[in-house]
């Protein structure tokens, strides 16, 4: 194999090591939840749909199971956003901050059963980009 060669099936293979995360992620995101991050950051006041929100005691104990899973219990520093959503129960998404600095985003329900179940793991970034 020439060195030509070589390089040319290298370099396509190398590249997307150093492309920005969140292209990465919008890469292998389902277009499902491609569609739902859409719909969360499209709040309406409609019955049904996403809502801004406050940072509620239950909405403060379906991010607990988000920072559990991570292993950061305490560190968080900050709640930078909360939207719900009502349907078959509670859904959360989170956009909130550690004592490091990094933004994350998760999605929680909290079922009419009363279960908590991590809808999307934490993703580093904003909820909403700006």
């Amino acid at each position: 194999m020439t060195l030509k060669r070589f390089l040319v099936t290298l370099i396509p293979l190398t590249v997307p090591l150093f492309s920005p995360n969140a292209l990465a992620v919008d890469k292998q995101m389902s277009s499902a939840m491609k569609s739902k991050m859409r719909s969360i950051c499209s709040a309406t006041n409609e019955q049904g749909h996403w809502q801004l929100a406050e940072a509620t005691p239950d909405a403060r104990r379906s991010l607990n199971m988000v920072l559990y899973q991570m292993n950061a219990d305490d560190k968080l520093k900050a709640i930078h956003e909360v939207r719900t959503k009502i349907v078959g129960g509670t859904h959360y998404a989170f956009e909130f901050e550690l004592q490091d600095g990094k933004v994350w985003n998760a999605i929680v329900l909290h079922s009419a059963r009363g279960d908590y179940m991590i809808e999307r793991h934490a993703k580093k970034g904003e909820l909403c980009h700006k």
